[in-house]
């Protein structure tokens, strides 16, 4: 198998596994598992199963301590109060419509990229950003409980704001660091910021059920070490703008999980907002792409 059709399914993975993270957030907290205590675990467990890998890969620690503490940072600030605002919001809302409002980040990419002069406007993003606009219009329209839900829609947009915040500040911290060793320091800037607050306020609580374990055991495994790992490698694979787009398959996934396993289900107006949002997240990756060779049709081949 060709080293790009390797990296494809890799990114496909990597979309399905992040795509179970609501999934599983969702049985934790019907477990009544609270979200400080959801995260310690999470991310904590997280990091003890990265560093293994890295020390497994032989990955090299960052030589510039200061660069070693920029990336725990981040995750300490940026991807700890994404998760919490997430988690928040899905406690209120249900899996699809979170993941729909989480996904509003890539419009707020382009927005602060052009905002802050690193890159120039274009119809192209102007274009994504209103299409991702009315997506969410149309997804929050259809939701029948939008009056009572006004706090949960609220933190799912500030967990898009955050995540955005993220890619911003990350896509220039990062560079030239290995992959799993950046896993590694943002996980663990994220478990040290869960497990300073959660004691300190009392709010970790480890006195739940086997499902609520299992669901905890597979949002760490699953959702967080397998969906990093596999992204990380598909990107190396078939670099980002591809990696990007095929990503962006975690959006219907996870709107078919939460309707399989959760019993969940979109109105038709959120359905077309939904392909809007993604549509939206396209549009913005849309760049020339090189035809994979393997995806070549060879002369006389049918």
């Amino acid at each position: 198998m060709s080293r790009e059709r390797v990296g494809v399914l890799l990114c496909l993975l990597s979309a399905a596994a992040f795509s179970s993270a609501t999934i599983f957030g969702r049985v934790a907290l019907q477990e009544g598992i609270g979200v400080l205590t959801l995260l310690a675990l999470r991310y904590g467990g997280a990091t003890l199963l990265f560093w293994g890998l890295v020390g497994l890969a032989r990955q090299r620690l960052p030589g510039d301590l200061g660069a070693a503490l920029r990336v725990l940072g981040l995750g300490a600030a940026l991807v700890s109060l994404q998760a919490a605002l997430i988690y928040s919001a899905l406690e209120r809302l249900d899996a699809g419509l979170t993941v729909l409002l989480l996904y509003t980040f890539p419009a707020m990419v382009a927005v602060g990229s052009v905002a802050i002069g690193r890159e120039p406007p274009s119809r192209r993003k102007a274009g994504a950003v209103l299409i991702a606009t009315v997506g969410i219009g149309l997804v929050l329209l259809g939701d029948a409980r939008l009056s009572g839900d006004g706090v949960g829609i609220a933190l799912g947009l500030a967990s898009a704001v955050a995540a955005a915040a993220w890619v911003l500040v990350s896509d220039r911290v990062l560079q030239g660091m290995p992959s799993l060793v950046v896993s590694a320091l943002v996980s663990t800037g994220a478990a040290l910021t869960f497990w300073s607050v959660g004691p300190a306020v009392g709010a970790i609580d480890l006195g739940f059920g086997a499902a609520g374990w299992g669901a905890i055991l597979g949002t760490i495994v699953i959702s967080t070490v397998l969906a990093l790992s596999t992204s990380m490698a598909g990107i190396a694979r078939v670099g980002p703008t591809v990696t990007s787009v095929l990503l962006t398959a975690e959006v219907p996934l996870a709107v078919a999980w939460a309707t399989l396993l959760l019993g969940e289900r979109l109105r038709a107006v959120q359905v077309v907002g939904a392909i809007l949002v993604v549509a939206a997240v396209l549009l913005l990756q849309a760049v020339p792409l090189r035809r994979p060779a393997w995806a070549t049709v060879r002369p006389g081949a049918r």
